[in-house]
C-alpha cells in the first residue's frame, strides 16, 4: 500500500508542477525589462508565454520576433512575428530586424528591401545603419550566388582511393574549379588540402588552422 501512496503522491506533485508552469504569471513590463537588459534567452521564454496568450498583440510579436532572432531560434517564426508587427506599424526600426531575419533565412531580395527601408528612416547616429549596410551587401552577394543552382544527377557509383577524389570530379566550367592546395599555393598551407577557385579565377577559398587547437577557418 505504501508503494501505491508513494506513486499517487509523485503523480500529484508532477501535476501540480505542470499546472504551475502553465499558469506562470508574466507581465509585459517584466518581459520588456528583461529584454532591455539584454537577457534575450530569458526574454524569449517570457514573450513565448505572452504570445500564446495574446497572439494578435503587435508589440508582443515585435519583441518576441527580435528575441527569436537574437537567440537564433526559429528564424522562420521570427519573420512571421516581425512581419505581423510591421503591418501594425509598431516601429520603423523593425525593418532592420526583419531584414536580418530574412537574410538568415536566405530570402535575400526581401532582406535587401527591408534593410533599405530601415536606412531610409534611421537616424544618422544609429549604429545599426552601418550594420544594415554590411548586411545588405552580404545579401546582394548571396542573391547573386543563389542564382547559380546546379542540379546534380548520379550516373554511376564506384569506390576510389582518397588521392583519386579530385580526378573523378569534373564540374562544368562556369561552376569553378576544385583543386589541391599544392596545385595553387607554393607554401604556407596544407598541400593536401582542397580549395575552390572561382570560374573567373579571381578568388580562391581555402581552409587554415586559426590557432593551436587546429580548428579550421575559411579564407
Amino acid at each position: 500500500m505504501k508503494h501505491i501512496y508513494y506513486i499517487i503522491l509523485v503523480a500529484l506533485l508532477l501535476q501540480t508542477s505542470f499546472l504551475l508552469g502553465q499558469n506562470t504569471v508574466v507581465t509585459q513590463k517584466q518581459a520588456l525589462e528583461t529584454f532591455r537588459q539584454g537577457e534575450y534567452s530569458q526574454a524569449y521564454d517570457m514573450y513565448a508565454i505572452l504570445a500564446s496568450r495574446y497572439p494578435k498583440d503587435a508589440r508582443i510579436n515585435y519583441y518576441f520576433g527580435i528575441c527569436e532572432l537574437k537567440t537564433n531560434q526559429h528564424i522562420s517564426d521570427a519573420i512571421k512575428h516581425l512581419k505581423y508587427a510591421s503591418l501594425k506599424g509598431v516601429s520603423k526600426d523593425i525593418y532592420y530586424y526583419l531584414g536580418r531575419a530574412y537574410q538568415l533565412n536566405y530570402n535575400f531580395k526581401e532582406a535587401i528591401e527591408n534593410f533599405s527601408k530601415f536606412q531610409k528612416y534611421a537616424k544618422p547616429d544609429d549604429v545599426r545603419w552601418d550594420k544594415a549596410e554590411v548586411y545588405k551587401k552580404e545579401s546582394e552577394i548571396g542573391d547573386s550566388l543563389s542564382t547559380k543552382i546546379y542540379y546534380l544527377q548520379v550516373v554511376g557509383k564506384d569506390t576510389i582511393s582518397k588521392d583519386m577524389l579530385l580526378s573523378m570530379y569534373n564540374p562544368v566550367i562556369d561552376a569553378g574549379y576544385i583543386l589541391y592546395n599544392k596545385d595553387f599555393f607554393e607554401s604556407g598551407v596544407d598541400p593536401n588540402g582542397i580549395l575552390y577557385l572561382t570560374e573567373r579565377k579571381d578568388e580562391v577559398y581555402f581552409s587554415m588552422p586559426v590557432d593551436s587547437s587546429h580548428h579550421l577557418d575559411i579564407f
